[in-house]
């Protein structure tokens, strides 16, 4: 039996020509997600500290480096070493592209979801107007559903629908 080699190129060759659903295209980003190195899940206890920590210009952490270095009995003393601060600092750089691409990747997804939310909105005035445009028993037959999409219609500039509160309250029993 032959053994089969897969090349990088390969695959992404296979996934570019491939027609993936969705679901396969989820697949594929949860197994990168899976075997990237060094993920950590998110704790929501530590947003605010990691968000604080954001503002930190990295010099910091290159002087602490550098400072532990130089001295032997400061080393002692403390519960890090310049070699894992090293690492710590390297796993948010070595990740970079990946983390840069994937945003982008999300941002364009978002685009690409309001975009054909607005073609449907776009498809459904011009459906509704069509609609409203028809007259005789075709109009007649399809009027419950102009209603409903009336009703869900959004109020657009200065006029305003008719709502349920203009009208008159019910009027109080008396006792």
């Amino acid at each position: 039996m032959a053994e089969t080699t897969l090349t990088t190129s390969a695959v992404l060759e296979w996934i570019r020509t491939a027609e993936l659903p969705v679901t396969d295209r989820v697949a594929i980003v949860r197994t990168l997600r899976d075997t990237t190195p060094d993920l950590v899940a998110v704790d929501p206890r530590l947003t605010g500290r990691i968000r604080a920590a954001q503002g930190i210009d990295p010099k910091f952490i290159d002087s602490t480096v550098t400072a532990l270095e130089n001295s032997a009995v400061w080393q002692e003393f403390t519960s890090t070493t310049p070699k894992e601060l090293r690492q710590y600092r390297s796993i948010g750089d070595d990740n970079r592209p990946l983390t840069e691409e994937v945003l982008a990747y999300g941002d364009i997804l978002r685009y690409t979801q309001r975009y054909y939310h607005f073609l449907a909105v776009d498809k459904s005035r011009e459906a509704y107007k069509a609609g409203k445009q028809m007259s005789g028993e075709a109009r007649l037959s399809i009027q419950p559903h102009l209603s409903t999409i009336a009703d869900a219609r959004p109020v657009v500039g200065r006029r305003r629908r008719k709502a349920a509160e203009t009208a008159a309250p019910p009027p109080a029993e008396k006792p």
